[in-house]
C-alpha cells in the first residue's frame, strides 16, 4: 500500500512536469508566431435574418502549425492566457482585423474576441486606438467581444475603459451571456450595446 501510494506521487509528478514542459514549448511557438506574424484570421458572417444580408465578420484566430495543422484558439490560448501573450496576441487580432475590414465593402462590421486578461491589463484602448487610426477603421464598425465572466466584478479602471470605447463608436458585446450567472440587473450597469447567447 505504501510503495502503491509511492509510485502513484511519483507517476502524478512526472505527468505535471510533462505538462509544465509542453506549455513552456506551446509558449516559446506561440511567442515565436507572434513575432514572424505566424497567424491567420478567419472570419465567421454576420448574416442579418431577415434580409440574408451580410452585415460584417467576427475575426477568429488560428495558429497555422507546422506539426499540429491549424489551431484552434481553444488550444493555445489557455496557455497564453498564463502570461502576457494573451495581451499581445489580442493586439496583433485586433490591429489585423481592423486592417482587414476596412477594405470591405459599405458600413461591414468587424467583431473581435478579447480575454479577460486583456481586458484587465490597461492596454487594452491603447490597442484600439493604434489600431483605428492605423487601418483608418471607424469605431462605429468595429465591436469587442467580452466573456461575459470578465465583467461579472470588473474594476472601475475596466468600465471606465470600456465606456471610453463606446464613446468612440465601439461596440462591447457581452460574449455567452448566461454562462458566468449575470443578472439582467447587473448588466445595466455595464456600458454593452449588446449580448451574444
Amino acid at each position: 500500500p505504501a510503495a502503491v501510494a509511492r509510485e502513484r506521487r511519483g507517476r502524478a509528478t512526472v505527468e505535471a512536469m510533462a505538462e509544465s514542459a509542453e506549455r513552456r514549448r506551446i509558449e516559446q511557438e506561440l511567442r515565436h508566431a507572434l513575432s514572424q506574424d505566424g497567424f491567420v484570421l478567419h472570419y465567421q458572417p454576420r448574416i442579418l435574418l431577415a434580409s440574408g444580408a451580410t452585415i460584417g465578420g467576427e475575426a477568429l484566430i488560428r495558429w497555422p502549425h507546422r506539426r499540429r495543422g491549424m489551431v484552434a484558439p481553444g488550444l493555445f490560448m489557455p496557455v497564453a492566457e498564463r502570461s502576457t501573450l494573451s495581451t499581445h496576441i489580442g493586439r496583433w487580432v485586433i490591429r489585423n482585423a481592423c486592417a482587414e475590414a476596412a477594405t470591405w465593402p459599405g458600413q461591414a462590421l468587424v467583431s473581435v474576441n478579447i480575454s479577460a486578461r486583456h481586458l484587465m491589463d490597461g492596454a487594452l484602448l491603447g490597442h484600439l486606438g493604434e489600431a483605428l487610426l492605423e487601418s483608418g477603421l471607424s469605431g462605429e464598425r468595429f465591436e469587442l467581444e467580452i466573456p461575459e465572466t470578465a465583467l461579472l466584478e470588473p474594476s472601475d479602471d475596466v468600465l471606465l475603459a470600456l465606456a471610453v470605447a463606446r464613446d468612440l463608436g465601439i461596440g462591447i458585446v457581452l460574449d455567452n451571456f448566461g454562462i458566468g450567472l449575470a443578472s439582467l440587473t447587473a448588466l445595466r450597469r455595464l456600458p454593452v450595446t449588446g449580448v451574444k447567447l
